[in-house]
């Protein structure tokens, strides 16, 4: 007896090519949701560990600039330029800052001198992320915090430019950036810094010298992961323009747009490249 199979009209052997190729429409969706949520958390994260090397750059800096009010000899415009003539030397934000040798008239100040004098080795490359080995020549060299190296990590220091001068680095391996005055960044790209003599008034002017002179606070700063800082100025620095009159008693008139998050900075295709920065400016001080 012969036997007769049947198959059912609608059996199916395997998938259609159409079937097929939707799967992996949806397969290659999946797969770059799940790439694009992973490079955000990578970025996330990295973000979250520069904002850990700023806070602890802050500190010592932060320390040393608060310390500049007890520093105040005699009242008015005159006492106000002289603290502030202490601070440009102590706490300079480019190469120019620096004074001579024989210019200096304070222990950090000479020892900035002499650091620039020893350890640059390459002077044509000077004026490369100046603001950024200030810093970290701050940090080491003021005396202010002879400890505070200890705290970094191998990887949250560089020399970037090879010029024998080093910067501390963010996590996406750039120099994290310093402005000791930044006028003009202040609300809302700063949640510390308020233009407002009135109700924010600099400290260091207790008898009114400079009536329009709001709370500056130093800026340090990285530039995000575009490495595109978009900020006015942050790059050239140096103040000795401010000396002549009225000079450093009026720094807000004088430089109000040294830096600003506007068209026209130094990221000039992209204007808004400042919103991915990562500052000190972007949390309480302390």
């Amino acid at each position: 007896m012969t036997t007769h199979l049947h198959y059912a009209p609608n059996a199916r052997r395997g998938f259609t090519l159409v079937e097929l190729m939707v799967v992996i429409v949806i397969v290659s969706i999946l797969s770059a949701l799940t790439l694009s949520g992973l490079g955000v958390a990578r970025q996330r994260s990295k973000a979250d560990v520069t904002a850990s090397t700023i806070r602890k750059i802050n500190e010592p800096i932060m320390e040393q600039y608060d310390s500049y009010s007890a520093r105040m000899i005699g009242s008015g415009t005159t006492a106000l330029k002289a603290v502030r003539r202490i601070i440009v030397e102590e706490m300079p934000d480019s190469w120019s800052d620096v004074f001579a040798v024989g210019s200096c008239t304070t222990g950090p100040g000479r020892a900035y001198a002499r650091y620039k004098q020893v350890s640059l080795s390459d002077p044509t490359k000077l004026t490369d992320n100046a603001s950024a080995e200030c810093l970290y020549m701050i940090v080491t060299r003021s005396g202010y915090e002879p400890s505070a190296l200890e705290s970094f990590r191998p990887t949250e220091v560089g020399d970037t430019d090879g010029d024998g001068l080093k910067e501390f680095t963010d996590a996406w391996g750039k120099p994290i950036l310093f402005l000791r005055w930044a006028p003009g960044f202040s609300s809302p790209y700063s949640q510390i810094q308020i233009a407002n003599a009135a109700t924010s008034h600099d400290p260091l002017d207790a008898m009114d010298a400079d009536l329009n002179g709001y709370a500056l606070y130093p800026l340090i700063v990285s530039r995000g992961p575009d490495g595109l800082v978009g900020l006015n100025d942050i790059v050239s620095g140096g103040w000795s323009q401010y000396f002549t009159s009225p000079g450093l008693g009026s720094i807000v008139d004088l430089a109000n747009s040294r830096i600003n998050p506007l068209p026209g900075s130094i990221s000039t295709s992209e204007p808004t490249a400042y919103r991915d920065n990562v500052t000190n400016h972007d949390a309480p001080r302390r």
